[in-house]
C-alpha cells in the first residue's frame, strides 16, 4: 500500500501537467489563429480601404479540420465609436471537415481621422466561453478633404467716417481628420491687416487647426494705410477739395492653402470702399464748370535780373469723350541793361474727341526727326485708319547775324490691323534757315504681334537734303537706315534683341548710329535667374552746314554683362561680371569688373537699393599699366523722403581718364542727394526741402546747393508760395594747382569761396465758371427712422447714419446727422438707390425710386419698422443612424421672399437657431437644404406667413429627417 501512492501519484501529477500543457496549446494556438485541432478563421480580405461615410464591410471564413462539429459565437473588437452590426450572440455550428462564410459590418465613427490604419479582431468563443481562434483585420480609413473658408461680406464699407472696418472669416472641416492651414492675405498696398489683438501680422499670414465637425470663426481688423498718414510729414500733397468727394476703392485678397497638400488652395475677394458724405456728379454732358487756374511767379527776385511768369491754363471734359485742354504764359523779364520787356512763352490749345483732335500753339512731335515749334497739328480716325499732319516752326533759334528758323511740315499714315500690330507711313520736310539746308524724311514703321509671346517691329526710311548755300553749286545728299526689333521668349527664356543702322548723311535723330543689342533672361526657379546683356554702339554723324560737311568725332560703348540674380526675404540680390569698351576724342578704353547688388522694396512707401562695381580699367594707345576703378551708389526711399549717395573711384566718364593718362591722377568724387515733402495739415503749410552737394578731388572743390520751397494753402484757395535756394562752391587746394606751380605756371586754380543766394515768389488760385448752358442742382438727401409711419420726420424721429446712397455710378454714405450730398447734377431723372449698412436692427428701407432734379432739393428717405421672424431647424436621426454626434446645423439659409420678390434672410447657427427682420406683407418662408448633408432632407422646407402685427412674434420650426438606410443581406454557404 505504501509502496502504490507513490506510483498513483506520479501518474496523477502527469495528467495534471498534460492537461496544463494541453490548455495552454489551446490559448496559444487561439492567439495564433489556429487550434491544434485544425479550427482556423479568417477575413476573406486582410486588409482594406473604407471611408467614414460608408458601412465597412468584409466577411470571416471558419475551416473546421478537426472529426466532430464546432459550435461557436463571433466577437468583433472594433475601435472606439465604431458600430458593429453583427449579432454577437448568435451561435454558428461548422460541421467536421466543413468551412462556413460570415459577413462582417460595421459603421465607422465619424471621428475617425482619415490616413490611419486601424484593427478590427474577430475571434471564436466555444459555447462554454473558450477562445478557439482568432484573426486581424486592417481597415485604413481614407482622409476626406471637405474643408471651406467663408467670408460673410463680399463688399465691405467703411462706416461712421472711420479708416478701420472687420473682415469675419468663417471656417468649417466636414473632413475626417484634423486640417492645419495657412491663410495668407493679400491686401492692397493702401490697406493693412491686423489680428484680433490690433497686431500686425508677420508675412501676412496666420496659421489655423481646423476640428473636424467645427466651425472656426476669427474676426479681421482692416485699416487703411495712407489715410492714416495723410496730412502729416511725407505726403505729397495736402487735401484738396476733390479728394474729399471722391470715393476710395481697395482690395483684399485672402486665401487658405493646407500646409501639407500645397495644391488644395481656396481664396475669397473682398472688396472696400470709403465713402464719404458728398460727391461730385459728372454727367455724360461732362463738367458743368470752366476751370482755370492762374499762377504768378517770380524768379531772382532782389537781383540786378528778375524774371516773372503769368500763367493761364486749364483742362474741360465736355462730355462724351472730349475734352478741352488750353494753356498760356507770358514771360516779363527786367533787368538794368534791357529794362522792362514782355514775351509770349508759351501758348497751347487742344480739342480732343474719339475720332479726331486738333492743337494750336506751342506744339511738338516725334516723327523720327523730333518737330517742336509754334504751329498746329492734327489728326483724324475712321475704322482702322488714322491720318494725321503738323505744321511747326521754331524761331526760338534766332541769332543776330542771321536768321536761325526752324520750319517743318509733316504727315503720317497709320493703319491699325489689329490689337499689337499696325503699320504707319511718315514724311518729314524740315527747312534750315541757317543751315540752307532743306531736308526730306521718308520712313515705314511696322509692329506685329506673332503671339502671345513673340513681337518684332520694323523702321525703314529716307531722306534727302539739298544744300543751298552757293545757289551756283548746288548739292544732293542721300542716306537711309533702318531698324528691327524682336521680343518673345521660348519655353522658359526670354528674349530680346535689336538692330539699327543709318547712314552718316542721314537726315534724323539717329544720323551716323550702329547699335546691335542682345538681352537674354533665363529662370531657374525659386526665386534666382541669369540673363546676359550685350550691346555693341557706334555714332558718327555728318553734318551739313552752309555749303560744308562736318565729320563728327566718333563715340562708341560695347557692353556685356551676365547677371546672376536671387530674391529671399522680399529682397533681391545680384552678382553680375561686366566688361565695357569705350571710345571717344580717340581715347579707347577697356573697363573689367564685378557688380553686386542688393534692393529691398515695401510696398509704395519703401524701397532701399545699393549697388557697387570694382574693376580694372586700361588704355591700349598709352604706357600706362592698369588702373582701378570703382563706383558704389545707394538709393533710399521712405514715402516722400528721398536719399541717395554715389561715390566714385577712378574716371566716373571717359573724359576723365585723361586725368589718369596725362596727370597721373586718381579722381575720385562723392554726390549727396536729399528730397523731402512735409506737410502739416493744421498750420495749412507744405515744405519741400532740398539738398544737393558734391564734392571732386581733382580740384578739392564742393558745390552745394540748399533750396526749400515753402506753400501755403489759405482757406479761400489761394496758394502763396516762396521758394528760396543757396548756390555754394568752396575751392581748396588742387592736385592739379601744385602740379602747374611745378611746371611754372603759377596762379592757376587758385582757392576760392563764392556764395549765391535766389529769392522765388509765387501766388496761385483756381477759379470755376459755369459753362454756357451747363446748369446744375444739387440734391441733399436725409434718412430718419418713421416711427409713426406717416413718411413725415416728425419730432423726435431718429436720423440715421451709415446709410449707403446710390445715384447712377456715384455712392455716398450718411453722415452722423443722416444726411448726405450730390452736387453738380444737371437737368434729368435719376434713379435713387439706398441700404442699410450693418445691423438694421429691425428697420427697413423704402422702396428705390425715380427722383426728377430740375432744381436743388432736399429728398427725405424713411426707414419702416419691420418684425421679427425667429425660429429652429430640429434633426430626427434614422434608427440606425452613422450620425453619432450632433449634426452641425450652421449656415443654413432661411429667406423670406415677398410678393414683391424682395428678398429677406439669415443663417442659422450650431444649433440651428435663426432669426431675420422683415416689413409688413406676405411672404414665403423657405429653408434651403444646400448646406446640409445629403443624407437629410426637410419634412416640409416652406411656409407662408403673414406679417402684419409688429407687437406679435413669429416663431418657425423646420424639422431636418435622417433618410432611411437601406440594408442588403447576403447569404453565404
Amino acid at each position: 500500500m505504501t509502496k502504490r501512492l507513490p506510483r498513483l501519484w506520479r501518474l496523477f501529477s502527469l495528467a495534471v501537467i498534460s492537461a496544463l500543457f494541453w490548455n495552454l496549446s489551446i490559448i496559444a494556438d487561439a492567439q495564433t489563429n489556429a487550434l491544434s485541432n485544425g479550427f482556423t478563421l479568417d477575413f476573406v480580405k486582410s486588409d482594406g480601404v473604407a471611408s467614414v461615410d460608408d458601412v465597412v464591410t468584409n466577411v470571416v471564413k471558419a475551416v473546421n479540420r478537426t472529426a466532430r462539429p464546432v459550435r461557436f459565437n463571433l466577437d468583433l473588437a472594433s475601435p472606439q465609436g465604431w458600430k458593429v452590426i453583427n449579432s454577437l450572440t448568435k451561435l454558428y455550428t461548422v460541421s467536421a471537415g466543413d468551412s462556413i462564410f460570415i459577413p462582417v459590418r460595421l459603421i465607422p465613427s465619424k471621428e475617425s481621422a482619415g490616413n490611419v490604419n486601424y484593427f478590427i479582431s474577430a475571434t471564436a468563443y466555444s459555447e462554454f466561453g473558450n477562445a478557439l481562434a482568432s484573426t486581424p483585420w486592417s481597415v485604413a480609413v481614407q482622409k476626406i478633404t471637405k474643408w471651406n473658408i467663408l467670408v460673410e461680406e463680399r463688399q465691405v464699407y467703411f462706416t461712421n467716417d472711420s479708416d478701420s472696418t472687420d473682415v469675419h472669416i468663417r471656417m468649417t472641416n466636414d473632413g475626417n481628420s484634423v486640417e492645419k492651414l495657412r491663410v495668407s492675405f493679400f491686401p492692397d498696398q493702401r490697406l493693412r491687416v491686423l489680428d484680433p489683438e490690433w497686431q500686425p501680422i508677420q508675412d501676412n499670414a496666420l496659421y489655423v487647426e481646423l476640428p473636424v465637425g467645427a466651425d472656426t470663426s476669427f474676426v479681421m481688423h482692416v485699416k487703411i494705410a495712407d489715410d492714416l498718414t495723410k496730412g502729416y510729414f511725407f505726403t505729397d500733397r495736402p487735401d484738396d477739395d476733390q479728394d474729399k468727394l471722391d470715393s476710395k476703392k481697395y482690395r483684399l485678397q485672402i486665401q487658405a492653402a493646407s500646409t501639407t497638400e500645397k495644391s488644395r488652395a481656396k481664396g475669397r475677394r473682398v472688396n472696400f470702399t470709403k465713402l464719404t458724405s458728398q460727391t461730385r456728379f459728372d454727367s455724360g454732358f461732362g463738367s458743368t464748370v470752366i476751370p482755370l487756374t492762374v499762377e504768378l511767379r517770380s524768379f531772382n527776385v532782389l537781383s540786378e535780373f528778375t524774371n516773372f511768369s503769368l500763367d493761364f491754363r486749364g483742362s474741360t471734359d465736355l462730355g462724351r469723350n472730349r475734352y478741352l485742354q488750353y494753356n498760356y504764359q507770358s514771360i516779363i523779364t527786367s533787368s538794368i541793361a534791357g529794362g522792362t520787356r514782355f514775351a509770349t512763352a508759351n501758348r497751347f490749345l487742344q480739342y480732343t474727341t474719339p475720332n479726331y483732335a486738333v492743337a494750336l500753339g506751342n506744339i511738338g512731335e516725334n516723327m523720327g526727326v523730333f518737330i517742336s515749334g509754334v504751329g498746329a497739328k492734327g489728326s483724324v480716325k475712321y475704322k482702322k485708319f488714322e491720318v494725321g499732319a503738323i505744321h511747326a516752326k521754331n524761331a526760338s533759334r534766332g541769332g543776330v547775324l542771321a536768321p536761325n528758323d526752324l520750319t517743318f511740315f509733316a504727315g503720317r499714315l497709320k493703319y491699325e490691323a489689329k490689337k499689337g500690330s499696325d503699320i504707319e507711313l511718315q514724311y518729314v520736310n524740315q527747312i534750315d534757315n541757317f543751315s540752307f539746308v532743306n531736308g526730306d524724311v521718308v520712313r515705314l514703321q511696322a509692329n506685329h504681334r506673332i503671339s502671345k509671346r513673340h513681337r518684332v517691329g520694323l523702321v525703314a526710311g529716307y531722306s534727302i537734303q539739298k544744300d543751298s548755300f552757293n545757289p551756283d553749286s548746288l548739292f544732293q545728299y542721300t542716306g537711309f537706315g533702318g531698324e528691327l526689333k524682336y521680343a518673345g521668349g521660348f519655353k522658359k527664356l526670354n528674349v530680346s534683341l535689336s538692330g539699327t543702322y543709318y547712314s552718316n548723311l542721314f537726315l534724323a535723330q539717329n544720323s551716323g548710329r550702329r547699335q546691335a543689342s542682345l538681352n537674354l533672361r533665363y529662370p531657374l526657379g525659386r526665386g534666382r535667374s541669369i540673363s546676359f546683356r550685350g550691346g555693341m554702339s557706334t555714332i558718327n554723324p555728318i553734318r551739313i552746314r552752309r555749303g560744308r560737311t562736318f565729320n563728327s568725332e566718333l563715340n562708341r560703348r560695347d557692353s556685356y554683362e551676365f547677371r546672376y540674380e536671387w530674391r529671399a526675404n522680399g529682397a533681391t540680390m545680384t552678382l553680375s561680371p561686366k566688361h565695357i569698351y569705350d571710345q571717344l576724342l580717340g581715347l579707347r578704353v577697356n573697363t573689367t569688373g564685378l557688380g553686386v547688388g542688393f534692393s529691398k522694396t515695401k510696398g509704395k512707401t519703401f524701397r532701399l537699393f545699393s549697388r557697387f562695381f570694382a574693376g580694372y580699367s586700361q588704355a591700349p594707345d598709352f604706357d600706362i599699366s592698369g588702373y582701378p576703378v570703382a563706383k558704389w551708389e545707394n538709393r533710399l526711399r521712405y514715402k516722400n523722403l528721398n536719399l541717395m549717395a554715389r561715390y566714385n573711384y577712378g574716371p566716373a566718364s571717359i573724359t576723365e581718364n585723361f586725368r589718369v593718362i596725362n596727370d597721373r591722377i586718381t579722381p575720385q568724387s562723392l554726390f549727396l542727394s536729399a528730397y523731402a515733402s512735409l506737410y502739416f495739415r493744421k498750420q495749412r503749410f507744405l515744405l519741400r526741402p532740398r539738398l544737393n552737394t558734391r564734392y571732386e578731388s581733382v580740384f578739392a572743390r564742393w558745390r552745394t546747393n540748399l533750396s526749400n520751397e515753402f506753400l501755403y494753402y489759405a482757406n479761400s484757395g489761394y496758394v502763396f508760395t516762396i521758394g528760396t535756394e543757396l548756390l555754394r562752391i568752396n575751392q581748396g587746394e588742387s592736385p592739379l594747382a601744385t602740379q602747374s606751380v611745378q611746371n611754372g605756371f603759377d596762379g592757376a586754380l587758385e582757392e576760392f569761396q563764392q556764395s549765391n543766394f535766389f529769392l522765388r515768389i509765387g501766388v496761385k488760385k483756381q477759379f470755376g465758371f459755369k459753362r454756357p448752358g451747363g446748369k446744375s442742382y444739387d440734391v441733399k438727401v436725409i434718412v430718419f427712422k418713421d416711427a409713426d409711419g406717416n413718411g413725415v420726420q416728425g419730432k423726435g424721429e431718429e436720423l440715421v447714419e451709415n446709410v449707403l446712397i446710390k445715384i447712377n455710378d456715384k455712392a455716398v454714405i450718411t453722415n452722423g446727422s443722416g444726411q448726405a450730398e450730390f452736387k453738380n447734377l444737371i437737368y434729368g431723372q435719376y434713379l435713387m438707390e439706398s441700404d442699410v449698412l450693418g445691423d438694421t436692427e429691425g428697420w427697413f428701407k423704402s422702396d428705390d425710386n425715380n427722383i426728377f432734379v430740375e432744381k436743388s432739393k432736399t429728398i427725405y428717405i424713411p426707414l419702416t419698422r419691420g418684425v421679427q421672424i425667429a425660429g429652429n431647424v430640429l434633426v430626427q436621426k434614422a434608427t440606425y443612424s452613422r450620425f453619432a454626434n450632433e449634426v452641425n446645423l450652421s449656415g443654413i439659409r432661411v429667406t423670406a421672399i415677398g410678393k414683391d420678390d424682395k428678398v429677406y434672410s439669415g443663417l442659422t447657427d450650431r444649433s440651428g437657431k435663426f432669426r431675420l427682420f422683415v416689413p409688413f406683407g406676405q411672404y414665403v418662408i423657405k429653408a434651403s437644404g444646400s448646406t446640409i448633408d445629403d443624407q437629410f432632407q426637410f419634412a416640409q422646407d416652406s411656409y407662408e406667413l403673414g406679417i402684419d402685427n409688429a407687437d406679435s412674434d413669429y416663431q418657425l420650426t423646420y424639422y431636418l429627417i435622417e433618410k432611411r438606410r437601406k440594408l442588403n443581406i447576403k447569404k453565404f454557404n
